[in-house]
């Protein structure tokens, strides 16, 4: 008995479903070339290489405020840099304080060989938030070490230390016209003595004598005695205010040139300072200031209130001597 031979199918296969052999040789290269193709195309769509940039930042402190003046110790750092066009976080995770320097940095990749990018920095002493700040940092294109070390300025944000003394200074005030203004400073210690950057609440017990402003200035109202208070944390201080309209006055007048040639043009600032009778400079309730000169003119009139009890003009000479 004989067996049967496949008929060859005229579309290239066989009869009995089988691939034809000759067509296998011809298509198989090709194809096998297409998809390695495909393949290496899907890892570098491009074939470009990324622009890569160092970014290096430090927090910086107010001043007084370092960790170490307020004897917070910092232990980790929460950074997040971003760009802005697309908006798009390129880092986002909490990491070890920085060692002394305390220096960041990431190697990142740009959209452009220059880029802008906003950093947000929050340290912090176990999971309390102390400090906290922004800024935005230029990078450009480089290799590592090469990149700029930005500032990024941070605010103190952790719990307020509580006080432990507080103290006016100074103690009296002795004021000479109604609407002078004198302003008082509140020194406020935690207990190990160091100072506290808190605000205190000022107040005065006689308005009609002197007011004062949650700054510390105040203002002579009229005649008499008064005291203002600095209270913080159930602590107080005051300030005994006296307001005397009979207290002498005293007048000094300097110029930083006392000679000055008659050309017409040379010029000398003039300095009036107003004290009352304990020598300290009175305020703005002074009141105008006119000064004049035969030896030429003096511009401004009245001269120009610094509002401290100083006074300046400037004198211009004349063509005559």
């Amino acid at each position: 008995m004989r067996a049967r031979l496949p008929t060859p199918d005229p579309r290239g296969g066989r009869r009995d479903g089988r691939p034809d052999g000759r067509r296998l040789r011809r298509w198989g290269l090709p194809v096998f070339v297409a998809v390695a193709a495909l393949a290496a195309g899907c890892l570098d769509p491009t074939g470009e290489t990324p622009i890569t940039g160092e970014l290096r930042v430090r927090a910086v402190y107010p001043a007084g405020m370092e960790p170490a003046a307020l004897r917070v110790d910092v232990d980790s750092v929460w950074a997040v840099v971003r760009r802005s066009s697309p908006d798009e976080v390129m880092v986002d995770r909490v990491r070890p304080s920085p060692g002394d320097d305390g220096e960041l940095r990431w190697i990142l990749e740009l959209a452009d060989v220059h880029e802008t990018l906003h950093v947000a920095l929050e340290l912090r002493a176990g999971v309390q938030p102390m400090y906290a700040g922004s800024a935005d940092a230029p990078v450009s294109e480089g290799a590592i070490g090469q990149g700029a070390l930005h500032d990024v300025p941070v605010a103190y944000v952790g719990p307020s230390p509580r006080a432990a003394s507080v103290q006016v200074i100074p103690s009296r005030v002795p004021m000479s016209a109604v609407g002078e203004r004198r302003t008082l400073r509140a020194v406020v210690l935690d207990e190990a003595g160091d100072t506290v950057f808190r605000a205190v609440a000022w107040s005065a017990v006689d308005p009609e004598v002197a007011t004062v402003d949650q700054a510390g200035v105040v203002t002579a109202a009229g005649p008499g005695s008064t005291h203002t208070i600095a209270t913080i944390d159930g602590l107080a201080d005051s300030a005994l205010v006296v307001v005397d309209t009979a207290l002498t006055r005293t007048t000094t007048l300097t110029a930083d040139s006392t000679s000055l040639a008659a050309d017409g043009v040379s010029r000398s600032v003039v300095t009036v300072r107003v004290q009352d009778g304990t020598g300290q400079l009175v305020g703005a309730s002074a009141g105008p200031v006119t000064l004049s000169s035969t030896l030429g003119t003096v511009s401004p009139v009245p001269a120009t209130d610094h509002g401290d009890g100083t006074y300046t003009a400037t004198l211009t000479s004349g063509t005559a001597a």
